[in-house]
């Protein structure tokens, strides 16, 4: 009986060594870094940010929408999104959604692979700015782009961003206001 159990337990031991290997994984793709980290975030969008936006959407009317800053912690912060009319005024109390800031920061993070980065100066409804482009170019869909800008002075969401699908424009989305409060 001893001997059986030994060879029952030398068994046992046999096939917990001889597991399957686990299925190959591939290599997550390098990331770029973003253009802001956590930090410059975090210092970049107090307690009282508003950032005001026009979107538009390929044959239809360019919708409005503010971004508040509502609460900051260390952790993250809490942005209030609310749908503007045509004037800018207010449509409803709008929602209210955290976020941490390293989850803000890999928002702008993107595949060294098929992103571009390039520096050049945007025309916006703010004035000129120098802007950092990221032009994310996914493998397997030549016909698409989405087109970041970054503005270095503005530490945040891009200041317009933009997808192209087939040479054209269908999606844009444009900073038109930013107001920081004072420290």
């Amino acid at each position: 009986m001893k001997r059986s159990l030994m060879v029952s337990l030398f068994v046992l031991f046999a096939l917990a060594a001889c597991k399957p290997a686990p299925p190959e994984v591939a290599a997550a793709p390098a990331q770029l870094p973003a253009p802001f980290d956590a930090a410059a975030l975090q210092a970049g969008l107090p307690v009282g940010t508003v950032l005001d936006y026009r979107l538009t959407l390929a044959g239809l009317t360019p919708s409005l929408e503010r971004w508040e800053i509502v609460a900051a912690t260390d952790a993250g912060l809490t942005i209030r999104t609310t749908a503007l009319d045509a004037g800018g005024a207010p449509i409803g109390p709008g929602s209210e959604e955290p976020h941490t800031w390293t989850e803000l920061e890999s928002h702008a993070t993107f595949p060294a692979d098929f992103t571009v980065v390039r520096e050049s100066e945007l025309l916006t409804p703010m004035g000129a700015l120098p802007v950092l482009i990221y032009v994310v170019e996914p493998p397997g869909d030549e016909a698409k782009a989405d087109i970041f800008y970054f503005a270095p002075s503005m530490p945040g969401p891009p200041v317009k961003m933009e997808t192209e699908a087939d040479g054209a424009i269908v999606f844009t989305m444009e900073m038109t206001r930013r107001v920081t409060p004072p420290r």
